[in-house]
């Protein structure tokens, strides 16, 4: 075990980070938790609620995390803060959260 610290520029509150074709490996930057509900993915400058990128193909609808303790995957619907999950998008966007 141990930390590891990253210091980023943030452009803009409520960003989290740039999402690359295919999965990507997440993380929260802010110490919060936050429902999946209220991620925004930003996707040929249009601003897609969670659902509507579902809908749209951009993204895939699950979110995943690593369960040390199970020894395997489980499908989240609430991120929080030190924690490492695993999305999956069609195309390349941006992640925010509301």
């Amino acid at each position: 075990d141990c930390d590891i610290s990253i210091t980023t520029l943030v452009i803009e509150d409520y960003y989290i980070t740039d999402l690359s074709e295919g999965w990507n490996l997440i993380g929260l930057p802010y110490n919060t938790s936050i429902e999946k509900e209220n991620l925004i993915i930003y996707y040929n400058e249009v601003e897609y609620t969670w659902n509507e990128a579902i809908d749209n193909n951009i993204i895939l609808p699950f979110i995943f995390w690593w369960n040390d303790e199970l020894q395997n995957y489980d499908v989240i619907d609430e991120l929080i803060f030190g924690n490492g999950y695993w999305i999956y998008a069609y195309e390349n966007c941006n992640l925010y959260w509301s």
